[in-house]
Parts: structure tokens; sequence; C-alpha cells
């Protein structure tokens, strides 16, 4: 288990992390460093859960098939969050540094590919392998949290909470 774990973090490190970006975003972020803090062992996990088969590895798609893709499943997820009692937050995929914003109830509310909040609490952060595994119900939301795939930045509003308490019902 270790040495998986220090193979893929010292794979990793010969690369940038650009080289693992998707060039369907146009968010404003730098690609020298971490989306946020966090983000960096967020993609570590991702990597390890896919390794030991906790998760599937995501067909990489670049352009606007790649963004349909992670529009599609992003839509997907803010249902699963509603569900959780999330109305108002910012997700962002941090191996791809793609922003997203779910507002009240409504899709008009929402927006995909935004730019970078200064405000960056309440943000829920995930790899899009783990939003692929979120919507195929290959894992929960619970389950992704637990095994690093999916972490809040700055909860103070306690999204935490709530996710750990939600279940997906079909």
């Amino acid at each position: 288990m270790s040495f998986i774990k220090n193979y893929l973090v010292s794979m990793l490190l010969c690369f940038p992390l650009s080289v693992f970006a998707c060039a369907y975003h146009i968010g404003g972020e730098s690609e020298d460093g971490p989306i946020l803090p966090g983000s960096t062992d967020l993609v570590f996990n991702t990597f390890y859960a896919q390794q030991k088969g906790s998760i599937d590895t995501l067909e990489p798609l670049e352009g606007m098939q790649g963004y349909f893709r992670v529009s599609w499943w992003l839509n997907l997820l803010f249902q699963q969050l509603e569900n959780a009692g999330i109305h108002n937050a910012y997700v962002v995929i941090a191996d791809v540094q793609l922003w997203s914003k779910m507002g009240e109830k409504t899709q008009f509310n929402r927006g995909i590919d935004i730019e970078a909040p200064e405000d960056r609490s309440n943000t829920i952060m995930l790899s899009e392998a783990a939003l692929s595994a979120l919507v195929t119900e290959t894992i929960d939301i619970p389950q992704a949290i637990n095994l690093g795939l999916l972490r809040v930045y700055q909860d103070n509003l306690g999204f935490t909470g709530k996710l750990l308490q939600s279940r997906h019902h079909s």
C-alpha cells in the first residue's frame, strides 16, 4: 500500500499538474500550483483509489466533449448536493481547475466553468474521476469523503456534516 502511494507521488512529481489537466476549461488559475490547500492530496487520493480499484480510471476527454461530459456530471452532482441540504456552494474539479457554482434550487442559478471566486471558503473540491464515480453511483458522497476524494475547503457552514449524513436514493 505504502509502496503504491510512494510510487504515485514520485511519478506525479515528475510531471506538472498541468499535464493531467484537461484543456476544456477557461478558469483563471495558475497551473503551477494547487488550486486550493488540500487539492493536491485530493488528486493523489484519486490516483490511489483508481490503483486500488475503488473507482474506475476515467477515459480522458478534451475540448467540447470533455466540457459537455463534466457539465452534465456537475448538474447531476448538484442534485445530489441539494438532496443533502446544500443549496449554495462553489464546486471545483481540482485536477482540471474547473470552477462551478450551484444556487438556490433552479438551474438558472448555476454556473459551470466560472472564474474562481475571491472568497473560496465552503468550496466543495473533488476530482473529475471522483465526480464520475459519484454520478455513476460507484461510490456515494460519504464514501468519497472517507476516501479523501471529496473535501470541503474552510467548511464553516457545516457542509461536510450534511454530506456525511447523505445517502443517494435511486
